[in-house]
């Protein structure tokens, strides 16, 4: 799932007000109930009933201030937020260079995204889908598979994709997609002038667009039949992290059959690759 970067500082906004919360109610807490003992029940037993009911009840205050600490913790994304959008910068900006003929055009046709290497994935194959999954497994899609799972993306849109490639540990015909032969190459793979797929493209032009990049028949004309532009040039670059262990590629596609300037986007790979092996490292 593609992470929104937005949706995430406000979340980590949230989370901090939260954890600040808990922070100052605390001791605050502590201080009435240490006061409470001080009250004399004769002299103020209106305060005193207060005060009583307050100590009395000052457990579940703790464990509430304590629960409202833990969210806050979790929303706030434990100090994730800084690399998210350092990254989603990188990418942003290797956009603008990849694609210097196509500033003024639609984002979503010239894109950038960060795809992450997953061991399990249940995007495609919902774990209660017992059915699918043994039917993934028969296709040597299951559990001796891996799968590249987009994090971030460039621009603006197309934010809510949830489309997966599948790496098969037993065959590279198996491994999906230009990013899944990319993973499993190692290095960077290129194609473009690939054809033009509609939905009134035939049989015949849906499968050899299929072949040409790896991607399933199905997923193919599920593109094609929900109207949906498929990439014409599309260049898969290896990411590896700061130890030098390969964790995800970077994927650069366009609807145009020559869109991507591959020698200003290779200079510009060269100089991130080591600032974001850095960043992705703190994403685990």
């Amino acid at each position: 799932m593609i992470v929104d970067v937005k949706k995430i500082s406000t979340s980590a906004l949230w989370g901090n007000r939260l954890i600040n919360l808990s922070g100052i109610l605390t001791p605050i807490v502590g201080i009435i109930v240490d006061y409470s003992g001080k009250v004399i029940e004769i002299k103020n037993p209106i305060q005193y009933a207060i005060f009583i009911h307050f100590k009395n009840n000052a457990l579940w205050l703790y464990i509430a201030l304590g629960v409202t600490f833990i969210i806050g913790w979790v929303i706030s994304k434990n100090g994730k937020l800084i690399c998210y959008k350092a990254l989603q910068k990188l990418i942003d900006k290797l956009q603008f260079i990849a694609f210097p003929n196509f500033q003024n055009d639609v984002t979503a046709s010239h894109r950038v995204t960060l795809f992450k290497y997953e061991k399990k994935c249940t995007q495609r194959y919902p774990l209660w889908n017992l059915y699918r999954w043994h039917v993934a497994n028969k296709e040597g899609k299951g559990k001796n598979s891996g799968w590249l799972v987009p994090i971030l993306r460039s621009g603006l849109h197309t934010k809510n994709t949830k489309t997966v490639f599948c790496v098969s540990n037993d065959s590279r015909q198996k491994t999906e997609g230009v990013a899944g032969q990319g993973w499993k190459r190692g290095a960077k793979l290129s194609l473009s002038n690939l054809p033009l797929i509609t939905k009134s493209s035939g049989t015949t032009e849906r499968s050899r667009y299929a072949q040409l990049t790896s991607m399933p028949d199905d997923m193919v004309s599920q593109y094609a039949n929900n109207d949906i532009p498929l990439s014409r040039s599309i260049v898969s670059l290896p990411l590896m992290d700061c130890h030098g262990e390969h964790w995800g590629l970077i994927v650069v596609d366009s609807t145009e059959p020559d869109g991507i300037d591959e020698q200003e986007l290779d200079s510009a790979y060269r100089a991130i690759i080591e600032p974001m092996g850095i960043l992705i490292e703190e994403l685990g």
